[in-house]
């Protein structure tokens, strides 16, 4: 990997027989000075070495949407960047509303101001802890609309689709509709001809480690409605026959 390079003493300005190195490693080096006859004198060889820069690869503790990853950042130069770098997140706990971070070295792509891949030019000495707050997930639950005859039973809602947004991946979800609410009223039921409007059904959200993250969601409801119809009834009479009585009469 080594390049030869040589020194002109006449105007004290390093030039190289090859490009420049830009990348650790070691290489060579030796001076020159034209003689009088427009040779060049060389001399003594030296090496010498370019170590990799130290980084320290520090996650973004600005708000980040739930399941959304933060940047990475560090202390490059020369308009380098970093590119690619994954993120490890600590667990969450229950009720959480931000998340222990720390940049993941393994996955770290570095490029230079040109898109040139110059990661070997650094070695990651840090990755510190950050605490990346949390802002709820948007969700859209549209639910079913039911139409349905009248038959002295009640009718429930019980189907749902989610129409806007996506979940988190590896988290859960259960729903149930509800046929009464905190004050005991009855819900998203109906048995009479009518209708309702779906106050939605009660959703609850899990992550991979089963931790509930429910708040971490923020869902919007379109309602469907139930329709109870009249059920048709058929009324059939049938012959009959009667003795004259002077009175009205039926049968």
């Amino acid at each position: 990997s080594n390049k030869g390079g040589v020194l002109s003493s006449s105007d004290i300005t390093t030039q190289w027989s090859d490009e420049a190195p830009t990348s650790p490693g070691e290489y060579e080096i030796r001076a020159y000075a034209m003689t009088s006859f427009g040779t060049r004198r060389y001399g003594e060889v030296h090496t010498f070495t370019i170590t990799p820069r130290e980084l320290t690869l520090r996650v973004s503790e600005e708000s980040i949407q739930y399941g959304d990853l933060p940047s990475v950042s560090g202390n490059t130069i020369n308009g380098d960047t970093v590119s690619a770098c994954s993120v490890i997140f600590d667990k969450l706990e229950a009720n959480a509303t931000a998340v222990t971070a720390r940049a993941d070295k393994e996955t770290l792509v570095i490029l230079d101001k040109d898109g040139n891949d110059v990661t070997a030019c650094y070695t990651v000495v840090d990755t510190p802890d950050a605490s990346v707050p949390l802002t709820p997930r948007p969700l859209q639950v549209t639910v079913e609309t039911l139409t349905a005859q009248y038959n002295g039973q009640p009718f429930t809602f019980t189907g749902y689709e989610l129409t806007g947004g996506e979940l988190v991946e590896g988290d859960t979800k259960q729903a149930v509709f509800e046929t009464k609410n905190e004050s005991g009223d009855i819900i998203n039921q109906l048995i009479n001809v009518g209708t309702i409007s779906s106050n939605g059904p009660k959703l609850e959200f899990k992550d991979k480690n089963g931790v509930d993250v429910t708040h971490l969601y923020a869902v919007e409801i379109i309602s469907g409605t139930l329709t109870v119809e009249q059920r048709p009834l058929l009324i059939q009479t049938k012959n009959g026959e009667l003795t004259y009585s002077g009175t009205e009469q039926s049968y």
